[in-house]
């Protein structure tokens, strides 16, 4: 078979064109671009293909990236194509974002292309990346520590994000020598990118130093490489759908800012669907950045399985990981939780409280509705039964309460130890209510000073409904919205 048909048939198994698509083609002026538009251009015809011509000069190679460019405005209109250019300063950009030169280029040239599919209305962006190339990636994914998804290394076809245009790669089941081959057959001249045997750059020094080590090991290392590519694609869509069922099972919430997971769930999970997880999770929040890799996915399991409430470990890009006391969250540094949705009291409000009647709290979303009742009325199923935001106390033990937040030293004494004090901090921790709620949570406080109600959570045994109790106080929490009560 001739190039020709093995890209029509690579493209046919991979669905990468279909007929009347607009076609942004990326020519560098190098032997894969230029033969890949011409191969373009020979399908163009049948399928009824509008192809765009665009280049991006980096301007990191002086006059040689102007002639490029030149060359490649040239080469479009001697086939009658229309084309875009662009210069961006690149070494600027890998400097006032503090990344790498090979990493700034390539976001710059994939911001460019998704710009011009923009415009133009394509729903393909077509790129020249090569089998020899699949091979480099597999191996310079290996280097880095990647797991499954690294190891696919290129994909035939890609979305690309915040864009509707999708990627494709004609090229890539072409090795280089053959591409080369064809351009001197078909007498398509190129440029030549003397940047590619700069060995400052690691993709350079994979290509001229390490790959040609390991051939004297295995000469078809290439090939080996990328069937290697092929195997985790084809096993990759199985561990996705694990993956989706594990998301589902562990994921509490999801925001744009922070996912939370619940923390017993995914301790049920098996490390490498933890992985997985968390490295969705940072996709979500952060658009799946290369510079989270191996180590920082392995020493934030390890953070997770052995750190205590209320620890946080950083990550790159501005994430955070934070324990809670059910759950994990993944967020951004920026993110602030939603107020709980309960009543809260500030740090140092007192609030007095009409007995019986209604009083707002100082937030205005919730009121406390106070009720004097006769014992007759309030059987032992309603005490059994009441809901968390509801309590009943003998009145006359109570008085006058206030509402008020803790302070240094409280103590009271939880209903059901008969008595026995403890010190209000250590049963706000027992109860692993979160340290952010602990200086707000209202404590329904009688006029001899005891603390009656630690407020949602637990009544105290001093003021406890006993047969000699004559009066009993209802004390019951509601949001301003709701009308009806439950008595």
């Amino acid at each position: 078979m001739t190039i020709i048909d093995r890209v029509a048939a690579f493209c046919h198994e991979h669905q990468l064109l279909t007929p009347n698509d607009t076609v942004v083609v990326a020519v560098s002026g190098g032997a894969d671009s230029v033969c890949m538009l011409d191969i373009l251009l020979r399908f163009a015809p049948a399928l009824n293909l509008k192809l765009h011509v665009a280049h991006l000069n980096h301007q990191l190679r002086g006059d040689a990236a102007t002639a490029d460019a030149e060359f490649v405005r040239s080469l479009a209109q001697r086939w009658q194509l229309p084309v875009t250019i662009k210069q961006v300063d690149v070494a600027q950009l890998a400097h006032q974002q503090k990344r790498s030169v090979e990493d700034a280029a390539r976001t710059a040239r994939y911001q460019f292309l998704r710009q011009v599919a923009h415009k133009i209305h394509a729903e393909k962006i077509a790129v020249g990346h090569n089998a020899d190339d699949q091979s480099e990636t597999v191996l310079l994914h290996f280097l880095r520590g990647a797991g499954v998804d690294g190891l696919r290394g290129m994909l035939a076809a890609a979305p690309l994000p915040d864009s509707h245009a999708v990627l494709i790669r004609p090229l890539l089941d072409i090795p280089r020598a053959e591409i080369e081959a064809y351009c001197r057959a078909e007498n398509l001249s190129f440029r030549t990118d003397a940047t590619n045997r700069d060995e400052n750059y690691t993709r350079n020094r994979i290509r001229h130093s390490l790959l040609p080590v390991l051939e004297t090991f295995n000469p078809n290392i290439r090939a080996a490489l990328r069937r290697t590519a092929a195997l985790m694609q084809a096993d990759f869509p199985l561990l996705e759908r694990e993956t989706d069922r594990a998301w589902q099972f562990v994921v509490k919430t999801a925001l744009p800012q922070a996912i939370i997971f619940d923390r017993e769930d995914w301790h049920s999970l098996p490390a490498g669907a933890q992985a997985r997880i968390l490295r969705r999770a940072v996709g979500q929040l952060r658009g799946s950045p290369t510079d989270i890799d191996f180590r920082h996915i392995t020493g934030a399991l390890s953070f997770l399985k052995g750190s205590d409430v209320g620890a946080m470990m950083a990550l790159p890009h501005g994430l955070t990981l934070r324990v809670g006391y059910t759950e994990y969250t993944l967020a951004t540094v920026d993110y602030r939780p939603p107020p709980p949705d309960m009543p809260l009291l500030a740090a140092d409000e007192t609030v007095s409280l009409a007995v019986p009647g209604n009083t707002s709290l100082p937030a205005g979303q919730w009121m406390v509705r106070t009720a004097l009742l006769d014992t007759a009325t309030v059987s032992a199923e309603t005490l059994r039964r009441r809901p968390p935001w509801r309590a009943f106390f003998d009145a006359d033990c109570i008085g006058t309460p206030v509402l008020r937040p803790r302070r240094p030293g409280d103590t009271f004494a939880p209903f059901g130890l008969d008595g026995q004090r403890q010190r209000l901090k250590k049963f706000m921790i027992d109860r692993k209510i979160p340290a952010s709620l602990r200086n707000h949570i209202p404590l329904l406080v009688a006029e001899n000073g005891e603390i009656c109600w630690v407020c949602g959570w637990r009544t105290a045994h001093p003021c406890r409904i006993t047969p000699a109790t004559e009066r009993v106080l209802s004390v019951e929490f509601m949001q301003k919205s709701v009308n009806e009560f439950t008595h």
